[in-house]
């Protein structure tokens, strides 16, 4: 089809005219804010698609900073910048159409000294204020810079985790035709899969890869699927390709992936992470949602995930960093900052909380869970359950017969087993993630641990434990794991 920028501004609805600054391609009427006006030209073989000042003006350097994360680049004129549409097909015309979305986010109707991308600067001041309090509390020292004290021993792993996730996937030494043959995937599965080990200080907390509640439950299952015997790797590969050795748009191989890996969210976004950290950002739902409703952003990104909320995503992010940059002190303030400050906002704040309610604390350098006072007695108690529960099941018939449960390790390393467990576990429940309270600290007695087998036909052995709530563990009764798992995701409204 004949690449003409009078018809694709045509069927993205603009009203076209023909007197652009050269008079050699079409602009349309309608822009993404005053002072702007989209145009569109054939560019060997493609389109560029893009905006230009009006009156004929340079675009400001800003706009032109902002812009340029989002793929954009500018011409040999100085009014103007765009993207590269690569023909008029209904693929192509959608990314035309996401690009308007952005423009008019980026552009529409804002004012840099009222908001950033909808942001309260009143309500930022405010969430800035306390997340400098909640690290002066929790630390005994004030909040200086975010590679400094808390933050750095929160949050610096991030760029380490990126720099041995890259080496693991050496995605320079990829070529096409790898694709389909199984090697691809298996360097992105070693990406994602880091642990703590002799080889590592770091582990991946960004995506819910560990085996922890089933395979069912792991976020990059679609590719361990794949890759395995009697799988097929082509699409998964091809699409990894064009992230990470591609030119095209992004935002098709994001929907391609969404696609053929069930829309998991976080595992997306540590793709996009890995493949630019100057732009893409991991991501949480429910965390961040909540710090975008603290400094008023209307953004929810829970069972949301599609480019257009991935790309505002990062781009609330992005304005949070512009305005942390104004503060003389942070001039240098980092996208994976402006991050790790939304998050710890949320979670250093929770913590804070528990820590002044008398619940569970968390230590700052390794951000795992401790909890002192009840929770070795707590410990004997559920070993001494088991206990007892072996010793009356012993296959006998009363009303019926009794299934046989055996404990096949000793007191001590039963009682060691369930300590390990609940380190793994971070003192919360594994099924449903809510905090454990222990002997001395209860205040609802339906969150006190109790110790599950998952295989209910199973007996009291390693591999076959878990730590979860007295209610879940009541609830689940004797049902397979896997199967109690699908009904509370489906009681938390997750697909």
């Amino acid at each position: 089809m004949k690449m003409d920028g009078q018809q694709l501004l045509t069927q993205l609805g603009l009203t076209v005219r023909t007197d652009g600054p050269s008079g050699r391609y079409p602009t349309a009427h309608e822009g993404p804010a005053n002072g702007y006006a989209y145009f569109a030209a054939p560019l060997d073989g493609k389109i560029r698609f893009g905006i230009q000042g009006v009156p004929i003006r340079p675009l400001n350097g800003m706009v032109l900073d902002k812009l340029s994360r989002h793929g954009f680049v500018p011409t040999n004129k100085l009014w103007e910048t765009c993207i590269l549409i690569d023909d008029l097909s209904p693929a192509s015309l959608n990314v035309a159409r996401e690009t308007m979305a952005l423009l008019q986010r980026e552009l529409g109707g804002r004012s840099p000294d009222s908001t950033l991308e909808g942001v309260s600067l009143a309500l930022l001041e405010d969430a800035f204020a306390e997340f400098c309090s909640i690290i002066e509390q929790l630390s005994g020292k004030p909040f200086v810079r975010f590679d400094e004290g808390l933050p750095a021993a929160w949050e610096d792993y991030k760029p380490k985790l990126r720099k041995l996730a890259l080496m693991r996937l050496d995605a320079q030494a990829w070529s096409p035709e790898q694709t389909g043959s199984g090697a691809i995937l298996a360097a992105v599965i070693n990406a994602i899969e880091i642990d703590k080990s002799s080889t590592s200080v770091i582990a991946n907390n960004l995506v819910g890869w560990q085996n922890r509640w089933g395979h069912a439950n792991r976020d990059h299952r679609r590719m361990i699927e794949a890759s395995a015997p009697g799988g097929d790797p082509r699409a998964l590969e091809r699409a990894l390709f064009d992230l990470y050795r591609g030119d095209g748009a992004r935002s098709l191989v994001f929907g391609r992936l969404a696609e053929l890996l069930d829309a998991k969210y976080p595992l997306l976004a540590y793709l996009f992470f890995l493949a630019d950290d100057q732009q893409f950002m991991p991501i949480q739902p429910t965390t961040f949602d909540r710090a975008f409703a603290r400094i008023g952003v209307p953004l929810q990104t829970r069972r949301s995930c599609s480019w257009e909320n991935y790309a505002a995503y990062n781009a609330v992010l992005a304005d949070v960093r512009d305005w942390l940059r104004r503060k003389p002190e942070l001039a240098d303030t980092r996208l994976v900052d402006a991050h790790s400050f939304l998050w710890m906002l949320i979670k250093a704040g929770d913590d804070l909380a528990e820590r002044e309610s008398g619940k569970a604390t968390r230590g700052p350098q390794s951000g795992d869970g401790y909890v002192y006072g009840g929770r070795d007695i707590s410990i004997y108690d559920m070993a001494k359950s088991v206990r007892d529960t072996v010793k009356s099941a012993d296959g006998s018939t009363v009303e019926r017969t009794k299934k046989v449960k055996e404990q096949r390790m000793t007191d001590q390393q039963l009682e060691e087993e369930i300590r390990h467990l609940l380190d793994v576990q971070s003192d919360r429940c594994a099924l449903t993630g809510l905090r454990l309270q222990y002997s001395g600290q209860v205040e609802d007695k339906q969150l006190i641990p109790s110790l599950d087998r998952k295989d209910s036909n199973g007996h009291y052995e390693r591999g076959n434990l878990q730590v979860v709530c007295k209610f879940i563990n009541f609830w689940k009764s004797d049902q397979e794991n896997d199967e109690f798992l699908r009904l509370l995701a489906l009681v938390r409204g997750e697909e």
